[in-house]
């Protein structure tokens, strides 16, 4: 709550008092969706990491979201169906492969709490991919 207060206050100085960016209004009822969506995978990504940490050491919780760049390029493929390079996947292997031992040795593991960040780092993955989306859309 902190953080998206700072967030907020500080955003909106830089916007109405600094002039940093000009002021942008909700212009349509799609566009009004398009934001609502990204807040609820935003604030679904953010409270499945926190309830993992309840159940999950702070490290092997970072050692999870280091999964994030398979999660993305998985995304990416199944929402835009962009190939990236083999290169790319075959980089992954190693990260993901690393997790699976990790998880295996993890003498604080517990299976709900991985659970929950492993869908929330799916979930920051998602969010990547959709804001690229709604990005580069003409609206």
């Amino acid at each position: 709550m902190c953080h998206m207060s700072a967030c907020a206050i500080l955003s909106y100085v830089s916007i109405v008092f600094l002039k940093i960016v000009p002021l942008q209004t909700v212009k349509s009822r799609s566009q009004l969706a398009k934001i609502a969506t990204l807040s609820t995978v935003f604030c679904g990504s953010v409270v499945g990491g926190n309830i993992s940490l309840r159940y999950l050491p702070v490290s092997f919780n970072q050692a999870v979201g280091a999964t994030t760049p398979f999660f993305t390029a998985l995304f990416a493929y199944l929402m835009t169906f962009k190939r990236e390079a083999w290169v790319t996947y075959a980089t992954l292997v190693p990260v993901v492969a690393g997790v699976v031992i990790a998880s295996e040795g993890e003498p604080g593991f517990h299976l709900y709490g991985f659970i929950m960040c492993i869908s929330a780092t799916a979930a920051r993955a998602f969010k990547s991919v959709l804001q690229g989306i709604l990005l580069s859309s003409e609206g």
